[in-house]
């Protein structure tokens, strides 16, 4: 029960963050999961990166197989060098030399003309190099697999915490069966004598005689309501294929939550065999509710492995 996955488990909630910069833009982005049962995606793109959008999905499948996935992209610009537009500037430099001839004012512009001419509308704008679409989207596939990377770890990282928890728990289940077990004889010899009380109630509640074949169909459903060895050999069963789904590990959610809807209906079973006994079946059934808190406990870990 103590190997380590061969296959790290991992679980559905997880978070990546990771940017890059190229050719004066940097993108940033953000990929959070939480459990789900199946893989639900939410893309929150900017404008520049609707095209490459169904190729990130295609990717985020690639890597995730559940959950509920969100991915956040932020595009960020660096500040633009300015750039005159000279023709907009000789222009309005004619229309001045115009004006002056018509006014009659001096031919030669004053010394401070230049930066004059800066602050009128048109003259100065920010430099716009037209986007590369396929170069942002490969840049996004990029930063996108740096994210898959970092909330790969962190989902290894917890899953791997939850199933040393698991494994725990495993063992208090196989304590409380191997303790069940041990008191299987005290449990028979307990039905053996309530097989007795209700043979003697059906004999003493009748004059007639009871045929023989109903005394032994009554007992042997008295006995067989009282035999647990079955239900026993079916948790431990159980409890190893448990143990080794998660010493395999891989995508295992799904087998590991069949397996204790299996391990919760052996306990049902048994719990309903051994109540109305006193001693013994008061202890068997105080292990038998331990083992169904310890599954519930490992269901809301299960819930979380993709």
């Amino acid at each position: 029960m103590t190997q380590p996955a061969a296959t790290p488990i991992r679980s559905m909630t997880g978070y990546g963050a990771a940017a890059r910069a190229a050719g004066g833009v940097t993108l940033r982005m953000r990929l959070r999961s939480v459990n789900h049962r199946f893989l639900d995606l939410q893309l929150r793109l900017p404008p520049e990166l609707e095209g490459a959008q169904a190729a990130l999905e295609r990717q985020l499948r690639g890597a995730l197989r559940r959950g509920h996935v969100q991915l956040v992209a932020v595009v960020e610009r660096e500040a633009a060098a300015a750039q005159v537009n000279t023709a907009m500037a000789a222009a309005y430099l004619a229309a001045w030399r115009s004006l002056a001839q018509a006014l009659s004012l001096p031919a030669a512009p004053p010394e401070d003309l230049a930066w004059d001419l800066l602050r009128l509308p048109g003259i100065l704008a920010p430099s716009q190099e037209p986007d590369d679409a396929a170069a942002l989207g490969q840049l996004a596939q990029t930063v996108l697999a740096d994210c898959l990377a970092e909330h790969g770890r962190s989902q290894e990282q917890e899953g791997a915490a939850m199933a040393a928890d698991m494994r725990g728990r495993l063992q208090a289940i196989t304590r409380s069966v191997a303790a069940i077990r041990a008191m299987r004889g005290a449990v028979e010899a307990a039905y053996l004598a309530r097989l007795r009380e209700r043979l003697q109630e059906l004999l003493a509640g009748t004059s007639t005689a009871i045929p023989p074949e109903r005394l032994a169909q009554e007992a042997a459903l008295l006995a067989e309501r009282g035999d647990i060895s079955e239900e026993l050999v079916r948790l431990e069963a159980h409890l190893a294929a448990f143990a080794a789904a998660l010493d395999a590990g891989g995508e295992v959610g799904k087998k590991l939550d069949f397996l204790l809807q299996e391990l919760n209906r052996e306990a049902n079973t048994l719990l309903s065999k051994t109540s109305g006994l006193a001693a013994d079946g008061l202890r068997v059934t105080g292990e038998g509710l331990a083992i169904k808190g310890e599954i519930e406990k490992i269901r809301e870990q299960v819930q979380n492995i993709e």
